[in-house]
């Protein structure tokens, strides 16, 4: 056993090495995967997310504040839905199992070299995509918003008022229209 020192001591180095990289990608992976479930939850609902994203995209594109893509969002929507992500969601609760265990990382690395890549990138470019539409389309609503309100030093409420007052007056001229027709 002690006849090769240097080989043991390489050996050793090795799998130290081995160790690290499992965890380093176990971490990788495993914060991929934590980003999704934050962002939408344990139990991911692909059909779900995707109808309420499109609802949010038609919405903007009809209050004319769509920022982005509409092309390129909804190619990512549409990927994002035939993506099979429940593999991935399984495996990645394994991995958190394994991990909380402290288990042999023999069956971390099993469950890490299962070829998840498309789920894992499809599914970060679904969140960042929509992501950076969402925060654009939003940030126009808000400047909008603060036109509106700099707008001739009136504000929001005050064109309201306005507006109240339009419709008043032309009720009254409705009622006197229909009194002279009667």
């Amino acid at each position: 056993i002690h006849k090769f020192p240097e080989l043991q001591k390489a050996r050793q180095q090795v799998d130290e090495l081995l160790e690290l990289a499992i965890q380093e990608e176990a971490n990788r992976q495993l914060s991929i995967y934590q980003n999704l479930v934050s962002e939408m939850g344990e139990d991911i609902k692909k059909k779900h997310v995707v109808d309420i994203v499109k609802q949010a995209m038609e919405a903007a594109q009809e209050a004319g504040v769509f920022r982005g893509n509409f092309d390129d969002i909804t190619t990512v929507l549409d990927r994002f839905k035939s993506t099979r992500f429940s593999g991935y969601a399984e495996n990645m609760k394994r991995v958190q199992k394994e991990r909380e265990a402290e288990s042999k990382s023999g069956k971390l690395l099993q469950y890490l070299s299962e070829d998840y890549q498309k789920a894992m990138t499809d599914a970060s470019e679904f969140l960042a995509d929509t992501g950076r539409f969402l925060d654009a389309s939003l940030n126009e609503v808000q400047s909008c918003i603060n036109d509106l309100e700099k707008s001739d030093g009136t504000t929001v409420e005050l064109s309201h008022q306005e507006i109240q007052e339009g419709l008043a007056s032309l009720r009254s001229l409705i009622t006197e229209i229909k009194g002279e027709t009667l």
